[in-house]
C-alpha cells in the first residue's frame, strides 16, 4: 500500500520486528524504519522484510502482526478492529485497499460461514506480491481476527496439509506458493457495548456511529443495536428536527474535523477511519458540512502547522 497505509503498515513492521529482538538482534530495529508520517519504498520495505525472511525464517514475518495489542492508538488499526465478524474484517481491510489504490489486494476465493479461502494478488499484471509481503499481511490478518475475538483459529497456504496457524504460530516448511490461505474459525466473541442504554435516541445514536465510524451503518443495524425499530427511530429523530443521514453525516464530518486539526494524519487516513468511501467522497460531504474542503481545514486549523 502507499501513502498512510504504507507508513501504517511499517510503524507495525518495527514494533513486531522489536518484540522478537531477542531472537532478531540488528534486524529488529533497523535504522531505516519509519515513525508517524514517515513513507517507506517499496524497495525497502521488501528489503527489510526479505533480510528478516532470509535470517530468521517465515515465523518472524508472521509473528509481526501480534504487535498490533501495543499500538492500541493506530487509527488505522482501531478502524480495523472494530470488525464485528472475520468476514467484515476482511471486507474492511479490502476498503482500505480500494481507497488508498493499493498495488496488491486481497480477494475473496471462498466464503463459508467459518472458513475463507483468501488470495493475495497484484492488479499489475506480471508483478505478483513475494512471498515475505504475503506472509506479513496474511499474519497482521490472522492477528486482527484475533483482536476482534475470532476464536479457534487456524491457517494454512492453500495445498499444504500443514497448518501454520493453530492457536499460534508452528513451525513449518514453506510451499513455493504463499498467495493463497485458507482460514478456518470456530465462533466469534465479541465484546457487548451497553454504553448506549438509556440514552435519550439521538445521543445513543451519534455515540453508536462515534463507535464504529468505518461500518456501513443502516437504520435497520443502527435500530436494532439500540433496542429500538427503524421506526421508532425516525419518529424520535424526526421529534427532535433531525434525520437519520444528516446525525451520520453530522458525526463522520465532526470526527474527520478533530483529525484534521490534529495535523498529524495524511487526508486519505482521515477520509478511510471515518467512513467515507473515497477520497472524492471525503471531500465533498466534508465541504457540504464545513465549506471548506479537507485540505484547505487542515491548513487554516491544524495544530501541527499553527506550532
Amino acid at each position: 500500500m502507499k501513502d498512510f497505509a504504507s507508513a501504517a503498515m511499517m510503524r507495525l513492521v518495527k514494533a513486531g520486528l522489536a518484540r522478537q529482538q531477542q531472537d532478531l538482534g540488528d534486524l529488529a530495529c533497523p535504522a531505516s524504519m519509519p515513525f508517524r508520517g514517515a513513507h517507506l519504498s517499496i524497495d525497502t520495505k521488501r528489503s527489510i522484510l526479505a533480510d528478516v525472511l532470509a535470517v530468521a525464517g517465515p515465523q518472524a514475518i508472521l509473528k509481526i502482526g501480534e504487535a498490533i495489542d501495543e499500538m492500541p492508538e493506530e487509527p488505522v488499526h482501531i478502524a480495523l478492529r472494530a470488525a464485528r465478524s472475520a468476514h467484515d474484517l476482511v471486507r474492511r481491510w479490502q476498503r482500505l485497499e480500494r481507497f488508498v489504490h493499493s498495488r496488491h489486494r486481497i480477494v475473496i476465493d471462498q466464503s463459508e460461514d467459518k472458513r475463507l479461502a483468501l488470495r493475495h494478488l497484484c492488479e499489475q499484471p506480471g508483478h505478483p506480491p513475494r512471498a515475505e509481503e504475503d506472509l506479513l499481511v496474511f499474519g497482521v490478518i490472522i492477528a486482527l481476527m484475533r483482536a476482534i475475538g475470532v476464536k479457534g483459529l487456524r491457517a494454512k497456504i492453500r495445498g499444504s496439509d500443514a497448518w501454520l496457524f493453530d492457536d499460534g504460530w508452528r513451525v513449518a516448511a514453506l510451499s513455493k506458493e504463499t498467495a493463497a490461505w485458507e482460514i478456518t474459525w470456530s465462533s466469534v466473541a465479541l465484546s457487548v457495548d451497553q454504553s448506549q442504554t438509556g440514552q435519550a435516541p439521538t445521543k445513543a445514536l451519534r455515540a453508536l456511529f462515534r463507535s464504529d465510524l468505518l461500518r456501513r451503518w443502516t437504520i435497520d443495524d443502527a435500530a436494532c443495536e439500540l433496542g429500538l425499530s427503524p421506526r421508532s427511530l425516525q419518529r424520535a429523530l424526526k421529534q427532535q428536527g433531525e434525520s437519520y443521514s444528516n446525525v451520520l453525516a453530522s458525526v463522520r464530518a465532526t470526527a474527520a474535523a478533530h483529525y484534521l486539526q490534529s495535523g498529524h494524519m495524511s487526508l486519505s487516513e482521515v477520509g478511510y477511519i471515518c467512513g467515507y468511501a473515497d477520497q472524492a467522497h471525503f471531500t465533498r460531504l466534508f465541504k457540504a458540512a464545513s465549506a471548506m474542503t479537507p485540505g484547505a481545514y487542515q491548513r487554516n486549523f491544524s495544530t501541527a502547522a499553527s506550532a
